[in-house]
């Protein structure tokens, strides 16, 4: 384990702020360029392990042809000392799955589908690059203070064209996120990570994952087999069509699902439309001000009265007597249907 002072090559360690099942992710200082970077450095116990080595340089290798404002970016990877790290864009704020221990429940409506909006945008990159990534899960959004959300980890990601040089059949993913074929490991693609980013979009409506098990071959089996439970039983206050929506997005059968993640966002945003990236909750919403007349209303108000008041007088003081002897005008007959040669006069209201 690493420690505050410690280098690897030009990286500086300043303290954890991560930790998954390969690699450790420490903050990191650049004493060359002189910027924080987020440095994830492979478990010295897997340091040995060539498969492992290569799966988690390849991680540097797919992100980095990726260019996008919602993936977080790779700046380089290498070995100094015998420890393999990849050193990566580090981003202030909290991670999806921070927000949701910290709210302890559902998350708001317009956040979520700003989020997820994000995402599938991110996806929607990728998968048009061939890359599908495989652990879509709340700990890999990272959301800044602003709303801004990027994924992150693709640790695990696989070009389409290269899985079939996968040897050990292995199953890559996180069980609580893990799609039916991913789960029964099968080949896999895009349609694999909107089933992911549907049960994501499910934990941030209700507040937790739909399956739950006491092992993880629970939980796939769950995946693989059970139908989704009701999101509006444990959030009533959901719109009703958000229940067909995450259903399409989570169904078992791949070719029953939306196409790409931008078609599941877009249905999400039917029910909603954030046009701004909206910031995540804050531990505790300020009171909502009490509401009053607006002063300017007021000030309207006096003025027409004013007038009014001016206009009544006019009237009374030259226009409401008749002086003796002055010609009175007839008022002139209008035919119905006729046009007036000339229009009576406006009359302004008091």
């Amino acid at each position: 384990m690493l420690r505050p002072g410690d280098t690897i090559g030009p990286y500086r360690i300043e303290r954890e702020i991560g930790r998954g099942g390969m690699a450790v992710v420490y903050l990191a200082y650049h004493t060359r360029l002189e910027r924080p970077v987020a440095l994830k450095v492979l478990h010295p116990h897997l340091q040995g392990d060539t498969e492992l080595v290569e799966r988690f340089l390849f991680e540097a290798r797919a992100a980095a042809r990726l260019d996008h404002p919602n993936i977080v970016a790779i700046y380089d990877a290498g070995s100094a000392g015998g420890v393999d790290y990849i050193a990566m864009e580090y981003v202030e704020g909290e991670s999806l799955a921070d927000i949701l221990q910290r709210v302890g429940g559902p998350l708001p409506l317009e956040f979520v589908i700003s989020v997820v909006n994000q995402v599938a945008e991110a996806l929607d990159y990728a998968h048009h690059r061939g890359i599908v990534h495989r652990d879509i899960k709340p700990s890999n959004i990272l959301v800044r203070e602003n709303g801004h959300a990027l994924l992150t980890d693709f640790g695990i990601a696989r070009a389409a064209s290269l899985q079939a040089t996968t040897s050990r059949g292995t199953i890559l993913g996180t069980p609580e996120y893990m799609s039916p074929e991913q789960a029964e490991g099968k080949l896999v693609d895009g349609r694999s990570d909107v089933y992911s980013l549907g049960i994501v979009t499910y934990c941030a409506l209700t507040g937790g994952p739909p399956f739950q098990g006491d092992t993880p071959h629970a939980v796939l089996h769950a995946h693989v087999h059970e139908p989704l439970p009701d999101a509006r039983q444990r959030n009533p206050a959901l719109p009703v069509g958000l229940g067909d929506v995450l259903r399409t997005a989570t169904a078992k059968d791949p070719a029953h699902r939306y196409p790409t993640a931008g078609a599941f966002a877009k249905a999400l945003r039917a029910a909603l439309h954030p046009t701004q990236p909206v910031r995540p909750p804050a531990h505790r919403p300020p009171p909502q001000a009490t509401k009053g007349t607006p002063v300017w209303l007021y000030a309207l108000v006096g003025f027409l009265l004013g007038i009014g008041a001016l206009a009544l007088v006019a009237w009374y003081m030259f226009g409401g007597r008749i002086a003796p002897g002055a010609p009175t005008t007839p008022t002139p007959e209008i035919v119905a249907g006729s046009v007036p040669t000339q229009a009576p006069p406006a009359v302004v209201p008091p």
